[in-house]
């Protein structure tokens, strides 16, 4: 999504005029949803048929002089191929003849929020992704809070040894995720893994960022809780080093904090962290951080939705086993890069399989629909939704090539997802009113490149008073963007919910109501 972007305040409800209301002129019955269920399931059918053939170069247990980190974080089910997203073909053959130049000395991680985010991954609770990652051959993955999206049961069933709802071949990981009830890590994970290259034992110690629970609906987290980061694998990385003979060790987060890599680097000695992978904030950042001890940890977090691969090196002394040098980088993924043909064949048949789905109709374009009169109803849309009082969107969300949408035409689901096609999920908090003169104050600097809607403040007609509370919607896009106080507001609830949905609820709704779409 693009840095510029323009902020929509809606500061009123807006009502449907007498004329925007006819008859649906379509004679022809649609399927129903269930109709359309049916045939997609039956399409998958023929889709599990297929498997993805992947060759690798076999592994020794010779001794090694580097070890090679790759790294994925915040795939959100980037399965196809889009303007945004490289596509699982090419990331995939990426990853596979990059493990085939070096076997016995790469790895490849996930840092989490892998399945949450596309029509084709989120249908099958993010089966098909898993399919693609254990083809890739992912080593190990740590718990992101998008896996809390659909109920964390739905992704820890991929580690509970039964095939037939899908299995992933790599340990899901989460260290310091515990159970309320008996304070215990989640079923069916790990706190680590060790895996075996060359001559060295590497330990992958997984984590969730500390207070990240606030970014997960509040019903799907309430039985769990995220411990300090430091304080809970610190012990663990001296077991592994001091009893289990471990050389090298990886710090596998969900988190992309400052202040967490900066604890992570305090610690020394047998609790020492030889490589951090971050991941949730969607950044392509390769850096480095000085340990107290005075070493060079590398940290890498490569964007989100397949965009980037990470790829960070440690240069080890065969003999002695230390580390002798690091580094760290990002590497951009693109159309320009091959596509593996089996890994292709099966998403392009995945896409086929789901597209009567995506082709549901769900309403009638009453005029012809351009693109800003949509960004102002998709606000309100969000903001009735909610309930909220106020509602912010990014105007870059809403897509200019999917205008115009001419007058008459059916309008599908698959046109929501050209108009929005991130997979931007709904949030709200309660603010002051000067928390949000804050917002407008950004929106009106000359530094900014934020329009605010309106002249006057005002909510619902009332002028905004500043000691009253009010309650906003966003989008996480915007919502998680610290230029803005969303999150210094209390009462932060992220239940979600995609905002196309939302949108699709809307039109529906208008349909049901014998209504056509005139934003």
């Amino acid at each position: 999504m693009k840095k510029l972007f323009r902020i929509f305040l809606l500061l009123w409800i807006i009502t449907l005029t007498v004329g925007c209301v006819t008859t649906n002129p379509n004679p022809n019955k649609p399927k129903t949803e269930a109709e359309v269920l049916a045939e997609v399931n039956k399409n998958l059918e023929a889709v599990d048929e297929l498997t993805i053939d992947v060759s690798f170069v076999p592994e020794t247990d010779d001794p090694i002089d580097f070890l090679r980190i790759l790294t994925v974080n915040d795939f959100h089910g980037a399965l196809a191929e889009t303007d945004q997203a490289a596509g699982a073909a090419r990331m995939g053959k990426y990853l596979i003849d990059q493990r085939n130049l070096n076997p016995n000395e790469t790895i490849v991680l996930s840092a989490g929020d892998m399945f949450q985010g596309t029509g084709i991954s989120n249908y099958r609770r993010g089966l098909d992704v898993i399919k693609w990652m254990n083809a890739v051959k992912f080593d190990a993955m740590t718990i992101g809070n998008h896996e809390f999206d659909w109920g964390i049961s739905e992704i820890l069933k991929y580690r509970d040894g039964d095939l037939s709802n899908g299995e992933a071949d790599f340990p899901l990981l989460g260290a310091n995720i515990v159970q309320k009830a008996n304070g215990q890590i989640l079923p069916n994970t790990e706190p680590y893994t060790i895996i075996n290259k060359g001559h060295l034992k590497v330990g992958i110690v997984g984590y969730i960022g500390y207070g990240l629970e606030s970014d997960i609906a509040v019903g799907m987290v309430k039985d769990y809780k995220f411990e300090s980061i430091p304080t809970t694998i610190g012990p663990i990385i001296e077991d592994l080093r001091k009893n289990q003979q471990v050389d090298i060790i990886i710090a596998l987060g969900h988190d992309g904090s400052e202040t967490t890599n900066s604890m992570l680097a305090g610690l020394t000695g047998y609790q020492a962290v030889d490589a951090i992978v971050n991941g949730h904030y969607h950044l392509n950042i390769s850096d480095y951080i000085t340990s107290v001890d005075n070493r060079e940890i590398p940290i890498v977090q490569a964007g989100s939705s397949g965009e980037y691969v990470g790829d960070i090196t440690l240069n080890i002394n065969p003999i002695t086993k230390k580390i002798t040098g690091v580094s760290s980088s990002t590497v951009k993924m693109g159309s320009s890069r091959p596509k593996h043909d089996s890994i292709d064949n099966y998403i392009n048949a995945l896409i086929h399989a789901t597209a009567p789905l995506f082709s549901r109709v769900i309403g009638v374009a009453g005029t012809t629909i351009t693109k800003y009169p949509t960004v102002t109803w998709a606000a309100d849309a969000l903001k009735a939704h909610t309930n909220a009082d106020v509602a912010f969107i990014n105007s870059g969300g809403i897509r200019g090539d999917a205008f115009p949408i001419a007058k008459g035409t059916e309008v599908t689901v698959g046109h929501l997802y050209k108009i929005m096609p991130f997979d931007n999920t709904v949030k709200t908090v309660t603010l002051t009113g000067t928390q949000i003169r804050v917002i407008l104050n950004f929106s009106l600097s000359s530094s900014s490149n934020l329009v605010a809607k309106g002249s006057s403040v005002t909510i619902d007609g009332v002028p905004l008073v500043d000691t009253r509370t009010y309650r906003v919607a966003s989008i996480d896009y915007v919502f998680d963007q610290k230029q803005y106080p969303f999150l210094d507001g209390t009462n932060i609830e992220a239940d979600g919910l995609l905002f196309r949905d939302v949108l699709i609820k809307a039109i529906e709704k208008m349909t049901q109501q014998n209504q056509e779409w005139i934003p």
